[in-house]
């Protein structure tokens, strides 16, 4: 039986680490299917759920020419971030079969996803996402394959421009306004760009739709904050000190800084933590907090030196031209 809900993720280069991790997850969410389009070869045994495609970033152009009728030519893997609201579009071969569609990222893992969408959710909603009040997030949002939240992209009356623009702007988001949702007509005057976000709260206010946007992911802010501390207990995954349920957690910083450790687990363990130190299961080699230090400090160092190299490159250019 085909569930409701069908995923797809696309993710262009060579795989990190945590992308096994991202699949297990799924496959322990038999709520959804997830479909993967990747260039490169799966990193492992794929669970029931989980469908991977084989597709170069030249094909995805030339599938987004023929589903949007733009000329698009995405020429940096990143920039496909801004095309997640068109998937239900681009890949309706894919996802064509499901009563939702839905994207997500692959820095993540799944909680348990049931004890958030159930059908009695779903029968609800048109638009759901898990970022936070008025926001849609770029880690996971669903979209009902029918009426205006299937194609919800085509609302925003600058998103050709925002597609065939080389520079990314976080559409599928809020266009870096991290404030709120912004009213479309005064953005479309000044000639700004209009983000989902922003096309999907008008939508709900004006009853075109019912947008549904609780807060319930986990999305540290820096790995070496000690507060951070996640578990899945086999069933759940919850903040450790509090008991409080997440659907999932988003590895939107922490995959890049320093301390911060993806184990190399086969198979998905019964139970896990998720600290500043990263995830470890019940075996795994413990490290405390001093050798985690000292394991660490040169890949620490060297992300360290990149932050500020790139500062200085920012910044240098912008003070030449003050002092002129």
């Amino acid at each position: 039986m085909t569930p409701r809900i069908g995923l797809l993720t696309v993710f262009v280069g060579d795989l990190p680490d945590y992308v096994g991790l991202f699949l297990l997850s799924c496959g322990a969410n038999p709520l959804f299917d997830v479909h993967v389009v990747s260039n490169r070869e799966p990193p492992l045994a794929l669970p029931s759920n989980v469908y991977w495609h084989r597709e170069t970033l030249d094909r995805f152009n030339e599938r987004a020419q023929a589903t949007l009728d733009l000329p698009v030519n995405v020429q940096k893997p990143y920039k496909l971030c801004d095309f997640k609201p068109t998937f239900g579009t681009v890949y309706r071969d894919l996802l064509g079969r499901y009563e939702f569609w839905g994207y997500c990222d692959v820095d993540m893992v799944w909680g348990n996803v049931s004890h958030f969408l159930d059908d009695t959710i779903l029968d609800g909603v048109d638009v759901y996402s898990v970022a936070g009040p008025g926001f849609l997030s770029g880690a996971f949002t669903l979209f009902r394959n029918t009426g205006p939240s299937a194609r919800l992209f085509e609302r925003s009356p600058n998103y050709e421009r925002v597609l065939l623009s080389s520079d990314f702007h976080a559409f599928d988001e809020v266009c870096y306004r991290w404030g709120g949702p912004s009213d479309v007509s005064v953005l479309a005057k000044e000639g700004q760009p209009v983000s989902l976000t922003d096309v999907a709260h008008r939508a709900h206010e004006e009853g075109v739709l019912r947008l549904r946007t609780p807060r319930v992911l986990a999305e540290p802010s820096f790995s070496w904050d000690h507060r951070f501390r996640l578990t899945w207990d086999g069933e759940r995954l919850v903040w450790t000190r509090s008991d409080q349920e997440v659907i999932l957690c988003h590895f939107v910083h922490n995959k890049v800084e320093p301390f911060f450790t993806f184990p190399s687990w086969n198979r998905y363990p019964d139970h896990y933590t998720v600290s500043w130190a990263g995830l470890r299961a019940s075996g795994d080699p413990d490290r405390s907090s001093v050798r985690v230090v000292l394991d660490d400090m040169p890949r620490a160092l060297a992300w360290g030196g990149s932050r500020v190299l790139s500062k200085i490159r920012h910044w240098v250019p912008q003070l030449r031209d003050g002092l002129r």
